[in-house]
């Protein structure tokens, strides 16, 4: 479990995340379904609320409701339980990110970020956006992307950009909508990487498919 929580007067129990109850200023936290019958066993949880968050079990994630008993309706009451459920959501967080960054650690750094440029082409992508994203330099980034796919980030988003206006040409999309839903910014940039790359500009390209598509197949013999 994470130690994010572990901090000054706050203590994690070992193997335990994702419920959470106080007692004399200590924090609880629960992975497991189970661990619910130890929270109403015991004699020393917060007499007023505890929390019945988030669980996991084969696989699933899903919301438990919350189990209240009945509590002095008082300001400081109300701002200790505040308290624990802020502690609880931040550690959720920390869980998360954690639980990213180790996922991210298990594959190559270069699986993980065409994987990404592949799904996001058409954000507003950054060298140092994308170093960012996978805990690294842009150097490294730079540096590691090149030694293993033999070209740049930046013409492997230009690529995956190019690819997907053609897509959309095929299909019939105007190339003033077309660059605008790829990523593209500016349409002379645009036009000037799309001639470079396909050697006619994106309107010739869009009509050529387009007689493609409409010229009679041959029938079957």
């Amino acid at each position: 479990m994470q130690d994010s929580l572990c901090h000054g007067p706050f203590h994690c129990r070992a193997k335990i995340d994702t419920s959470a109850t106080r007692s004399s200023g200590h924090i609880w936290v629960f992975s497991t379904a189970g661990a619910m019958e130890t929270l109403q066993n015991d004699q020393r949880i917060w007499p007023n609320v505890w929390l019945r968050s988030i669980f996991t079990e084969e696989g699933e994630t899903g919301w438990r409701t919350c189990g209240k008993q009945k509590a002095p309706e008082t300001y400081g009451h109300a701002i200790n339980q505040l308290s624990v459920m802020s502690l609880f959501l931040v550690n959720l967080y920390n869980q998360d990110a954690e639980l990213r960054k180790q996922e991210i650690e298990n594959r190559s750094l270069t699986e993980n970020v065409t994987e990404y440029i592949n799904q996001h082409y058409a954000d507003s992508l950054t060298i140092d956006q994308l170093a960012e994203q996978f805990f690294v330099s842009k150097y490294h980034l730079m540096h590691e992307f090149s030694q293993k796919t033999g070209t740049s980030v930046y013409r492997y988003l230009m690529q995956q950009r190019l690819h997907a206006v053609c897509d959309l040409l095929e299909r019939g999309t105007v190339p003033n909508e077309a660059y605008l839903l790829c990523g593209f910014k500016d349409y002379a940039n645009f036009y000037r990487a799309f001639r470079s790359a396909y050697g006619q500009s994106p309107r010739e390209y869009a009509r050529a498919h387009r007689i493609a598509a409409e010229e009679p197949t041959a029938p079957d013999a």
